[in-house]
C-alpha cells in the first residue's frame, strides 16, 4: 500500500487522540480562570478605593467610604454612602457569589467527570456575566449621591473632581472574562470527546512501516510486517 493511502487511512484515529488532548489542556484552563475569576472578584468587591478624591484623601469604595488617610477600612464594615452604591455592591456581590460557587462546582469535575458540569458553570459564569454588568452600570449613577457631590463636585456619569481607580476597570475586564467563559463552558460541554477507551474501534489503525507519533505508545505498532486493520 502506498505510503501516502496508508498515512491517510490512519489518520483518523491520531486526529481523534489529538482533539482530546487538546480538549483536556483547555478544559484545564478554563477551571483554572474560573478560579482566578473568582478571585478577582472578592478583591473587586471589598477593595475601598473605587474613587477617590483629586488628594486621595477619601476614598469610595462600593459600600464604605474612608475620609482619612490611611483608609480604616474593615472588609465586613458596612457604612452605606447611598441607595445606588447600595444596588451596585448588591449586583457585584451576587456575581461574587454565583463565582465562588462555580469554583465549587468546578470541584465536581474531578469527581463525576459529565459533562453537566461544563453546562452548569457555564451557566453561572453568564449569570455572573450579567450581576456584574448590572453593577457596572448602576455604579456611575450613584455617583449624584449627596456624600460623593459634596467632595466631587459630580453628577450621575460625571465623576467631577475625583478620579475613578484600577477597581471599577478590572470589574469591566472581569464582566468579559465571566461572558468568555460561559461561551467557553458550553462549547467545551457540547464538544467533548469520547474517552480514550471508549474511541470507535474502526478509527484504530496499525501500521508497521510508518513512524510511530511521539505522542502515541509503540507497542500500538506491529513489527512482523504488513498492514492491519480493526
Amino acid at each position: 500500500m502506498p505510503a501516502s493511502s496508508t498515512a491517510t487511512s490512519t489518520t483518523p484515529f491520531f486526529e481523534l487522540y489529538d482533539y482530546s488532548r487538546h480538549w483536556r489542556i483547555l478544559a484545564g484552563l478554563w477551571a483554572l480562570f474560573g478560579i482566578g475569576t473568582a478571585i478577582l472578584q472578592c478583591v473587586v468587591l471589598v477593595h475601598p478605593a473605587w474613587i477617590s478624591s483629586s488628594n486621595g484623601a477619601v476614598l469610595f469604595g462600593l459600600y464604605d467610604v474612608c475620609y482619612t488617610a490611611p483608609c480604616d477600612f474593615a472588609p465586613w464594615q458596612i457604612r452605606s454612602i447611598s441607595t445606588s452604591f447600595d444596588a451596585a455592591a448588591i449586583a457585584i456581590l451576587a456575581s461574587t457569589t454565583i463565582s465562588l460557587m462555580g469554583v465549587f462546582v468546578v470541584l465536581l469535575l474531578f469527581v463525576v467527570g459529565d459533562t453537566h458540569v461544563f453546562n452548569v458553570v457555564g451557566w453561572m459564569h453568564l449569570f455572573s456575566f450579567l450581576c456584574e454588568l448590572t453593577g457596572i452600570f448602576i455604579f456611575p449613577y450613584a455617583w449624584s449621591s449627596p456624600k460623593m457631590a459634596e467632595i466631587c463636585a459630580s453628577d450621575s456619569f460625571a465623576i467631577g473632581s475625583c478620579m475613578l481607580r484600577w477597581p471599577y476597570l478590572l470589574a469591566v475586564a472581569l464582566a468579559a472574562d465571566h461572558l468568555s467563559l460561559a461561551l467557553l463552558g458550553m462549547m467545551l460541554s457540547c464538544r467533548k470527546p469520547p474517552k480514550r477507551n471508549k474511541f470507535p474501534m474502526h478509527t484504530f489503525e496499525y501500521v508497521h512501516h510508518l513512524p510511530p507519533p511521539a505522542h502515541c505508545q509503540p507497542e500500538l505498532y506491529f513489527t512482523n510486517g504488513g498492514t492491519m486493520k480493526l
